[in-house]
């Protein structure tokens, strides 16, 4: 019972990681994020400042990027900026 909780609570952390890497490699784009991704790892290394309610902080998470320069949003020319969001909730058991 205690093998079974213990992968169950890894897996909803493993889990959480990377919904949170796999948003900013979105954004930012897949070779802006391997270029940084060190400074990514550790700008939030503390995920659980970025969950609020088992929710993604989009805001705080775009205003971090932003505020390292990651996120780029000079637009000098016209351009389609599809955005899909996708809500994901993580269980946790007690």
């Amino acid at each position: 019972m205690k093998k079974i909780f213990l992968i169950l609570f890894l897996s909803t952390f493993l889990f959480a990681n990377s919904v949170i890497y796999d948003f900013i490699k979105n954004i930012i784009g897949e070779k802006e994020y391997r270029i940084n991704n060190k400074l990514i790892m550790v700008l939030f290394e503390n995920e659980n400042r970025f969950i609020v309610n088992n929710l993604l902080n989009y805001k705080l998470i775009l205003k971090t990027l932003k505020k390292n320069n990651l996120l780029k949003l000079d637009l000098h020319k016209k351009r389609v900026i599809k955005i899909n969001f996708i809500q994901m909730l993580m269980l946790t058991f007690l």
